[in-house]
């Protein structure tokens, strides 16, 4: 619990910093918020580790080991690409952040596309097809 409040406050900071310097040096602003993302990502990323350790084990002991890997790269490409946009808007790029998005997107779908056709392939074994 004091971890995420030392990272409330660092973010607090870093937003109040942020208000100030918005207004005299526009071009420092711009890299107080990816420095600040990438210290409150420091501070949760051994959270992190081990959600991926507990759905690697849990996925060996059900053997379902191709599904846990494929979730596991989809959950980080949909965070990197959160994050990237959010920067985006942060700095007046509207239209970057909605193209990283959909590139996100798009590379999650391409991503799940073997388990698509494996879905596919047992609904038309069930269906006699």
């Amino acid at each position: 619990m004091t971890g995420i409040m030392k990272l409330c406050g660092a973010a607090i900071l870093a937003a109040a910093a942020l208000a100030v310097l918005r207004g005299v040096r526009k071009d420092i602003s711009l890299f107080i918020v990816p420095a600040a993302g990438a210290v409150v990502l420091a501070g949760v990323l051994p959270g992190v580790d081990k959600i991926v350790s507990f759905v690697r084990d849990a996925s060996e002991r059900v053997g379902i080991t191709d599904y846990a890997s494929v979730l596991l790269r989809a959950a980080g490409l949909a965070a990197l690409t959160d994050i990237t946009a959010r920067i985006c808007r942060s700095s007046g790029e509207e239209s970057a952040a909605s193209f990283v998005e959909l590139a996100g997107k798009i590379e999650i779908l391409v991503l799940s596309l073997p388990f698509i056709s494996e879905i596919l392939d047992l609904s038309l074994g069930l269906l006699g097809g």
